[in-house]
């Protein structure tokens, strides 16, 4: 059961990731407007999560193995909750791509220990397949935000792009607790 619980866990929040992804894609021109700037700047919206994620993503898996993965998937988690709520009430450009590099390290630090989570709960026979289903939900996550980007901000408007997942992350986060013990730390295992 906790195999399986902590694999939901891990691909919800990976398909989270990628959806808000693929839904800022189409979002740029908008935000573009509302904000008075340009499309190559609104396009940082889109952009610096991924190259802050992409940047910090090896190092985070490291600090994971390190200090415990479920409790470093936490903090990437929190973070990322965090920067959809700033995001969603942002009232600068500058506001929104702070948020924006905010959840890109929340990124980095949830997927980097996601997979290390499933590669430590799953039997060495089924972390292949683990990992494929992290990564179908990474493409699942990002064609679904693109294809309904646009009927999210026709029907209620960009910033809800970032409020409408925080109750999903805060459920997501609670369950998380609840089915993903906190591994020790290694350095307390030595002493230990």
């Amino acid at each position: 059961p906790r195999q399986r619980a902590t694999m939901t866990v891990c691909l919800l929040s990976a398909f989270i990731f990628a959806f808000n992804q693929g839904v800022l894609m189409v979002c740029i021109p908008t935000l573009a407007e509302d904000f008075d700037t340009t499309t190559e700047v609104a396009g940082w919206a889109s952009m610096a999560p991924m190259f802050v994620s992409s940047m910090i993503g090896t190092q985070m898996g490291f600090v994971a193995d390190r200090f415990g993965r479920a409790r470093t998937w936490h903090v990437g988690m929190l973070l990322e909750l965090l920067a959809h709520a700033a995001c969603g009430w942002s009232m600068t450009m500058a506001q929104l791509l702070a948020g924006r590099i905010l959840g890109g390290v929340g990124i980095g630090i949830g997927a980097g220990s996601a997979f290390g989570l499933m590669a430590a709960r799953m039997p060495p026979k089924q972390r292949g397949i683990a990992h494929a289903w992290m990564m179908l939900m990474g493409t699942l996550g990002r064609s679904f935000g693109m294809s309904l980007g646009g009927m999210i901000m026709s029907a209620v408007g960009w910033r809800w792009v970032f409020r409408g997942p925080v109750p999903l992350l805060v459920a997501v986060w609670i369950q998380a607790y609840f089915v993903m013990p906190f591994d020790p730390p290694k350095a307390k295992e030595k002493a230990a």
